[in-house]
């Protein structure tokens, strides 16, 4: 299946960049940004794509039994399940044990992190049709070495993530051949593929004017790798946007064209800072130790992951750049306050207190401000943490916020 090219009218990131501002005030917790017009070329290119490969380490998850992912996928968990036998049930449900229960991760971002690195680190590329797909991922899943090298240089690289992948990797095995023998690669032709096509045509023209790039760098304070975003167009990624190793990302087919911009915008900013660099751990740590956040960390549907301190500030950090790029671009969420009183059970106060902060440093700066710099700050003068994070999130998200709320589901 060719992917869909959506190339810039020009590719002048520097002029960008120089020139891209916000022009708003922001007197109240939650004033409207304008959308703001660009003055330069645009330097974002889309690729739209299918990836059967990636389908097939998403209904790995599924084909575990996992409620969670089940109810998104009843009909081709009876398909599949009803075509495997006890072992092989078993191998789909000791993947889901391990990267799930055991690790509190979620199953197809650790796949696909480690399988998107492997196609990096030259086990060559996943072909984009079905046709062949679950050869090339068992040819992953028996080199780890090859993988693993790969992974170790992209920014996801942690001893604790491999050793869990090394964990799963010989039940993985024994899932694939079994997704394989199933009928995985014709089911998919037939189910996904005719969808997937129409979706990607539906997106060129929503995607085209949505200058993605030089929004986030300005945000991260350094460029990204490459000026071309990848969509993979999936079947069974719901609810999750996944990002995955280079400048792509995983979203289902039937997630809204301004969900697909705004997972684009999402995906690119993570991670958002250099973890280990001593003032971003000093600042997560005393993020980590706010009772408000701890109880957000500690007290939440793990299914949703952010199962540790550190995930939880990465995603929260991400989640309010993402709110502040999205209304810049056009594509914010008409009830941003009402998203994040509900989105993962009401867990992300601190993304909700971090946009107000940011929206206000940025209407008083007249532009972009680098987060990882003023995420320090923040946290420094008290901002995010104690009473001024209470209040905050209170002002913004309304009285009974920081009570909690019943989990559901997506993003």
């Amino acid at each position: 299946m060719p992917a869909l090219m959506i190339a810039p009218r020009a590719t002048d990131r520097l002029a960008f960049l120089s020139a891209l501002a916000l022009v708003a005030a922001a007197p109240a917790v939650t004033p409207a940004l304008p959308v703001q017009a660009s003055p330069a070329p645009r330097v974002t290119e889309w690729e739209v794509t299918a990836a059967p490969a990636y389908d097939a380490l998403c209904l790995i998850g599924v084909l575990g039994g996992d409620p969670f992912y089940v109810r998104f996928f009843e009909e081709e968990y009876r398909h599949f399940d009803a075509r495997l036998t006890p072992a092989e049930r078993d191998a789909f449900r000791a993947v889901k044990r391990i990267l799930k229960d055991e690790a509190a991760g979620i199953v197809s971002a650790r796949l696909g992190l480690v399988f998107s690195a492997a196609e990096a680190g030259g086990l060559g590329a996943a072909p984009p049709r079905a046709r062949g797909a679950i050869a090339w991922l068992l040819r992953v899943a028996r080199v780890p070495a090859r993988a693993r090298a790969a992974l170790e240089r992209t920014p996801y690289w942690s001893e604790e993530g491999w050793a869990t992948y090394e964990r799963a990797r010989p039940h993985l095995i024994r899932a694939l051949q079994a997704l394989g023998r199933a009928g995985f690669e014709d089911f998919w032709e037939r189910r996904a593929r005719p969808r997937i096509e129409r979706r990607i045509a539906e997106l060129a023209p929503f995607l085209r004017p949505h200058d993605v790039v030089p929004a986030v760098e300005a945000r991260l304070g350094k460029a990204l790798p490459s000026r071309r975003i990848t969509v993979h167009v999936l079947a069974f990624a719901r609810p999750h946007g996944i990002r995955i190793v280079g400048t792509r990302f995983l979203a289902d087919v039937t997630f809204p064209s301004d969900v697909m911009v705004r997972n684009a915008i999402h995906e690119m900013m993570h991670p958002p800072y250099e973890a280990t660099r001593p003032e971003i751990a000093q600042a997560v740590a005393a993020l980590g130790a706010d009772p408000v956040i701890r109880a957000r960390v500690d007290h939440h549907d793990p299914s949703f992951g952010y199962n540790t301190v550190e995930g939880y500030v990465e995603e929260d950090v991400v989640e309010a750049m993402e709110g502040v790029v999205a209304e810049q671009l056009g594509v914010g969420r008409p009830d941003q306050a009402g998203y994040w009183r509900e989105h993962d059970g009401g867990m992300h106060v601190l993304a909700a207190a971090l946009y107000v902060e940011l929206r206000r440093a940025e209407a008083a700066a007249g532009g972009p401000v680098v987060v990882p710099a003023f995420l320090v700050d923040a946290v420094r003068r008290g901002d995010l943490t104690g009473e001024r994070l209470a209040r905050t999130v209170e002002a913004f998200l309304g009285p009974g916020a920081l009570a909690g709320a019943a989990p559901t589901a997506g993003r």
